[in-house]
């Protein structure tokens, strides 16, 4: 049950999370207000009360934690994430199996795993291949494993690096979303390719990310990789700027054909290793 009732009876309760932050310009303290209930009361006579946020906000339930939950106030953060993830959020036997599969065939050497999302432009490309190749020149024989949503950053790693390997995928036109595409003929079985790359960079002996990612954020919680082979590809917190200009930018490097000129023109701006 929402926690604003009086928002509830305006008989939105069929629209979608996405839909409503749009209306209010993904505003975190916006959505939130109107979607969540309010963490500094806990006398809510609902029996189901929903909190929503795009980041954990942990620091908001510090002060709820009595009882047998004390304990977790010795625990960071991220422990507490990391905890709640492997307990709570378990695959479908299917999905481990895919795993399972891809790690007895490609995961025989050490792997580093590198997650760039491009499907918006956003992910620090340049950073993520200069962090790379500072690795490979200590470690020259790992074996690298990339998850992508966009095709295009897929073709330049199997160009210009060798020992590529990657999950089976569909991919949109470079520069378009896998998961809201209306192209998409099985969003259901791209979900199910997500978790499959998301699981198996956590299982990398190297990850390499970008943290302004939840995606990668969420593998970084799952990875079993020591703390010194997680690399960050630029600090926290981040800011996102006017989401219109955002979009209209995507837009213009979308309709550019950006995913195919620019990366021709990458070696000369980031030496990458040839095969």
């Amino acid at each position: 049950m929402l926690s604003d009732l009086s928002y509830a009876r305006k008989g939105r309760l069929h629209d979608s999370a996405r839909q409503i932050a749009n209306e209010r310009s993904y505003n975190p303290s916006e959505v939130r207000r109107y979607l969540s209930i309010d963490i500094s009361k806990s006398d809510y006579p609902e029996r189901v009360v929903v909190l929503t946020g795009y980041n954990a906000r942990m620091d908001l339930l510090t002060t709820r934690l009595r009882g047998r939950f004390e304990e977790l106030t010795r625990i960071s953060d991220s422990d507490i994430l990391r905890g709640l993830l492997r307990r709570e959020f378990t695959l479908q036997p299917d999905i481990s199996e895919r795993i399972e599969l891809f790690k007895r065939s490609y995961f025989d050497m050490p792997t580093v795993g590198i997650h760039v999302r491009f499907s918006d432009f956003r992910s620090p490309l340049l950073r993520t291949i200069r962090h790379l190749n500072r690795l490979l020149r200590h470690e020259p024989r790992l074996r690298i494993f990339v998850a992508t949503d966009n095709i295009a950053i897929l073709k330049l790693f199997h160009s210009n690096y060798s020992d590529v390997v990657a999950t089976p995928h569909w991919y949109g036109v470079p520069g378009a979303t896998i998961h809201v595409n209306r192209a998409n003929p099985d969003p259901t079985e791209a979900g199910i390719e997500a978790l499959v790359d998301l699981h198996l960079l956590a299982q990398c002996d190297y990850l390499i990310f970008d943290p302004a990612s939840t995606f990668a954020l969420v593998a970084d919680l799952l990875s079993s990789a020591p703390e010194p082979n997680r690399i960050k590809v630029r600090a926290l917190p981040l800011s996102k700027g006017n989401r219109h200009r955002r979009h209209a930018t995507n837009w213009l490097l979308r309709v550019s054909n950006f995913s195919s000129w620019a990366f021709q023109l990458l070696p000369k701006l980031v030496s990458v290793r040839k095969l």
